[in-house]
């Protein structure tokens, strides 16, 4: 927020703990503001359009997640993947014990809240076995449990009604793996469950009836047609099921609301990305195709979200990583306009259905959260049509910006200097799990703004004074929000700083960079004249409402950080 501002005005006009008196600045030359607008649409942008319909949220990203870990979540409401523990209410992440020498390939929630994870030892082309344990939440406790009769990597493993987990295919050291087998977690035994055609890159859905779909995995060039096979935990027998239209692995297969299973993109046996997208109706062992993937995708995850629908994330389109999502209205038959994630996806995701409806999406390059439909929020303080009602609600509904407890947004009250870095670092999704503890003066600062002021401080995009302080419920001056919103979008990479420095708000002597990096991407700051005529107000504190409008406006605009 700035620098160092015992030696600028932002300091003195914070009050009088600083000292000083408040210094004169003459009025400088101007430029018209076209120049600037110019110069923005010349400079390249990345985002994409707004959401009209559900809303990504950042949430803390922890170091040295790995997007191959399965994630669970817990009976206590946490999300479980590899080594750590996501607490969702607190926004927070937690370290736990993970057995030696086992990389989870996947995992399956058991009927008493238990975790079974199976894992492979060392990679496929010098395969040395695989581990299987158990993680006890109550306890924070893995315990290694028996191994299975055919050792294997990335097989499936599915849930059955009677508690017991049915594994399928996957590959060991010879190829892909035929035998099936199930595992009884009251016995700690595993038993044989026959043999299917050798499948690995493909999916093992349980039916409403209790049996198991399980589909292709006919890629990499091996020249078989597309399969399908249902297995009958009563019998422990394997039938075969109508061939699908299309072949493929890497794909996804969800159960709908009605029974059927969407079965969605994925590769050809040629290694070719699909966008084909099939129905299967277990009743009448029958597949129909429906509308295809807006672009061909493989790699991906697919969610049911409580309205029916299918959430897409993550994958490869066109053999790059994506941060586009695809949501499929089973009802009509069409996937739906739905607003991408916050940062490219890692390629490989995990994404967890949690209790209220949202989803979690884990990757390697950020964590984040879907809600499907996020009413519009209300303050009793904020009516509409007052000022900053549009921002305000926006920013709420997208959870960047917070009202008071008791109903209020206070949108006159001046907005403090961890609040400020709360609502910046929110709103252009800047996070990270770990950072320096720059500031000794917290005092009654809660944990999650003094991580904010932290975060920002880490990311050189909020600074203190001189006497190594941050002063975090002191006022933020106008042209302070105006340097944060410009610093956390140069950080995020959202805009470039420019080369030419046309003279625009002459009278402004400090953050002279962010100020023109603003007015290049979003404009006019709130309320402020054309860049010809002098800011009178900038060394003034923002009120809560105006810089929630400074934000909207910024996210809003090409090239903002807002989807």
């Amino acid at each position: 927020m700035g620098t160092n501002y015992t030696r600028d005005v932002t300091a003195q006009a914070a009050g009088a703990r600083r000292g000083g008196t408040r210094p004169r600045w003459g009025d400088g030359a101007g430029l018209v503001l076209a120049l600037l607008l110019l110069l923005a649409r010349a400079l390249p942008t990345v985002a994409a359009p707004l959401p009209a319909t559900g809303v990504w949220v950042s949430a803390t990203q922890p170091i040295g997640l790995h997007p191959v870990d399965p994630a669970i979540l817990l009976p206590n409401g946490k999300v479980l993947t590899g080594g750590l523990r996501y607490d969702i209410a607190a926004d927070t992440w937690e370290p736990q014990y993970t057995p030696p020498q086992i990389n989870p390939y996947t995992a399956v929630r058991l009927a008493d809240g238990r975790v079974l994870a199976l894992g492979a030892v060392g990679e496929v082309a010098a395969f040395n076995g695989s581990r299987e344990a158990l993680y006890d939440a109550a306890a924070d406790r893995w315990t290694f449990v028996a191994s299975m009769l055919t050792r294997r990597d990335r097989g499936t493993a599915t849930l059955l009604a009677d508690g017991s987990v049915l594994v399928v295919g996957g590959a060991d050291a010879a190829g892909a793996v035929a035998a099936a087998e199930r595992y009884d977690p009251a016995a700690d035994r595993w038993t044989a469950a026959g043999t299917t055609a050798p499948r690995v890159g493909h999916t093992a859905t349980r039916l409403a009836d209790g049996r198991v779909l399980v589909v292709d995995g006919a890629y990499g060039g091996t020249g078989r047609g597309a399969t399908a096979e249902i297995y009958d935990p009563a019998t422990n027998s394997w039938t075969a099921a109508a061939a699908p239209r299309v072949a493929r692995g890497g794909h996804t297969a969800t159960l709908l609301v009605d029974g059927t299973v969407l079965v969605a993109g994925g590769a050809d046996p040629a290694g070719a990305d699909a966008a084909t997208v099939e129905r299967y109706d277990p009743a009448a062992d029958a597949w129909a195709t429906v509308a295809p993937l807006p672009a061909a995708r493989v790699g991906h995850t697919a969610t049911r979200l409580a309205d029916g629908s299918v959430l897409l994330t993550g994958g490869l389109v066109g053999g790059v990583t994506t941060a586009a999502v695809e949501r499929y209205d089973p009802g009509a038959d069409r996937w739906m306009s739905t607003p991408g994630m916050r940062d490219r996806s890692g390629g490989r995701n995990n994404a967890v259905a949690l209790a209220d409806g949202s989803v979690l999406v884990l990757n390697d390059e950020t964590t984040e959260r879907f809600y499907p439909a996020r009413p519009a929020p209300s303050f009793a303080d904020l009516p509409p049509g007052a000022p900053g009602y549009e921002a305000v609600t926006q920013l709420a509904a997208r959870d960047i910006a917070r009202g008071y407890g008791d109903g209020r947004f206070g949108p006159g009250d001046t907005l403090l200097r961890a609040q400020a870095t709360g609502l910046v670092s929110r709103g252009v999704g800047l996070d990270i799990g770990g950072y320096d503890e720059r500031f000794p003066d917290r005092g009654a600062t809660d944990a999650e703004l003094w991580r904010r002021v932290n975060i920002l401080a880490s990311a050189r995009v909020a600074r203190g004074y001189e006497d190594g302080t941050f002063d975090p419920t002191g006022p933020v001056l106008k042209i302070q929000v105006i340097s944060l919103i410009a610093r956390a979008h140069q950080s995020r990479g959202y805009w470039q700083v420019r080369t030419a420095k046309p003279t625009v708000y002459g009278n402004v002597p400090v953050e002279r960079e962010d100020l023109l990096l603003y007015l290049a991407y979003a404009g006019t700051p709130p309320d402020a004249p054309p860049g010809n005529e002098p800011w009178v107000d900038w060394d003034q504190p923002a009120s809560r409402a105006w810089a929630a409008r400074a934000l909207w406006q910024a996210l809003n605009a090409p090239g903002g950080g807002a989807r």
